[in-house]
């Protein structure tokens, strides 16, 4: 069954997948602090008692173990891990920006693009 998304669950994810790193591993660090790491894939080169010291974080809460390859969302600046949902509050800030000025936003990029464009032209062949 398909699940039928509302209009801030659909622009959510076009954030998400807008601003996601593109790079998965086994382990990250949140811009929050805790430290996520992959507990499903087997395939890593460990470092002798990483994942005691991740189970050991984990039990004092500093940690979480999630069942896929890390992934990161990248915004402002900052890395966050896709799996915590610490950023998702600023996250629907700036979606409720960028959406209250498409209009402005879309003006602003054609006007760089423009603008980059004439300095191109303008710049000596190498």
């Amino acid at each position: 069954m398909r699940r039928i998304l509302s209009e801030n669950d659909a622009a959510f994810s076009s954030f998400e997948l807008a601003f996601r790193g593109r790079v998965n591993g086994c382990r990250r660090d949140c811009e929050c602090g805790i430290v996520f790491y992959d507990t499903y894939n087997h395939g890593y080169s460990w470092e002798e008692g990483e994942i005691d010291e991740l189970e050991q974080l984990a039990k004092e809460g500093k940690a979480k173990g999630v069942e896929h390859a890390v992934g990161v969302i990248e915004f402002e600046g900052r890395y966050y891990v896709d799996a915590c949902t610490c950023w998702h509050d600023r996250a629907k800030k700036i979606i409720n920006f960028l959406l209250s000025h498409d209009e402005a936003i879309a003006d602003f990029l054609g006007r760089e693009k423009n603008r980059k464009t004439r300095e191109a032209a303008e710049a000596p062949e190498v």
